[in-house]
């Protein structure tokens, strides 16, 4: 058996793709499982990432594309994409093409076992679904924070000196908005800094963005000036992940790549934005988290709490 998962998006996307990978591992131990990462053969938003860690050795990387598949999974994603505006859910499709090996999925995937005829999956889609990869992300987790640097080694010295530290991953989201995504605001992330200071006593702050120098011009967090506000910066997207994953406790955007510092974390406690994507609370969605308390994404008023001290 042959699997192939297709990788595409940014670092957040990357890994769930990547731990899906993993999953079939998992499910079909004889399988040669291998990364089709030839989308990035072309200039995108966002670049290849994932390859900067030691992933499994297990796992294959492939760069050159399949077009049909390909030709294929972009009718996949038409359909999908006028299905969603018009049942506001995603279009699953026929058990004929999982036959076929033809697995594509938009958001989530739920991965359900089906006879192969032609010995071989094509798998496409972002599988952001925490239940479906939880089996597999302490294996990540380990691969993920042997990745060092001198920079990322002096962040994470500053962060071990506070056990109470606050990681804060906040995206700006020039390239969401055009799509016209939930964005989370500045008042967003000082309600959600504040909820975390009165409950845990954060004293050091430490700050990630997509757009860091925007943050420190238009002095983001003046507010909190008894506290250490330490900006993260000058490191790669990879390099960023390993420092935000050491943090004890989160705010987080609706990115994959602040969701997976959470998840690789695996302890501690989040304040997290109400609407993660259009329409779908994130606290009812396939990536809600634990120890959670969600803020409306706009004023950062207090919506829900899933706290358990």
């Amino acid at each position: 058996m042959k699997i192939v998962v297709k990788i595409r998006g940014g670092l957040g996307n990357q890994l769930f793709q990547y731990a899906y990978a993993k999953k079939m591992l998992v499910e079909y131990p004889e399988a040669k499982i291998y990364l089709d990462v030839s989308y990035y053969n072309k200039k995108h938003i966002r670049n290849l990432e994932i390859l900067n860690y030691n992933l499994d050795s297990r796992i294959g990387i492939i760069r050159h594309e399949n077009k049909i598949v390909s030709l294929l999974y972009l009718i996949y994603r038409l359909i999908n994409k006028f299905y969603l505006k018009i049942f506001n859910r995603e279009f699953r499709q026929p058990s004929i093409l999982m036959s076929l090996g033809l697995w594509f999925s938009g958001k989530t995937f739920k991965y359900k076992k089906v006879r192969i005829w032609l010995n071989r999956i094509y798998l496409c889609g972002y599988f952001q679904d925490i239940s479906e990869i939880r089996g597999v992300i302490d294996g990540i987790q380990q691969e993920i924070s042997i990745y060092k640097s001198k920079k990322t080694d002096l962040y994470k010295e500053e962060i071990l000196k506070d056990v109470n530290n606050l990681g804060v991953s906040i995206r700006c989201g020039n390239d969401y908005k055009k799509f016209g995504w939930p964005v989370c605001t500045r008042e967003y992330y000082i309600s959600g800094v504040n909820y975390m200071i009165k409950k845990y006593g954060s004293k050091n702050i430490f700050i990630f963005a997509d757009d860091i120098n925007k943050i420190i011009e238009e002095n983001w967090f003046g507010v909190f000036s008894d506290r250490n506000i330490v900006y993260v910066n000058n490191l790669n997207v990879t390099e960023g992940l390993s420092v935000l994953m050491q943090c004890s406790n989160f705010v987080v955007s609706n990115s994959t790549f602040a969701l997976w510092g959470v998840i690789l974390n695996g302890h501690g406690y989040t304040v997290a934005p109400q609407y993660f994507y259009n329409n779908i609370e994130m606290r009812n969605s396939s990536i809600a988290l634990d120890n959670v308390i969600y803020l409306d994404n706009y004023y950062g008023k207090e919506i829900a709490t899933a706290i358990r001290d």
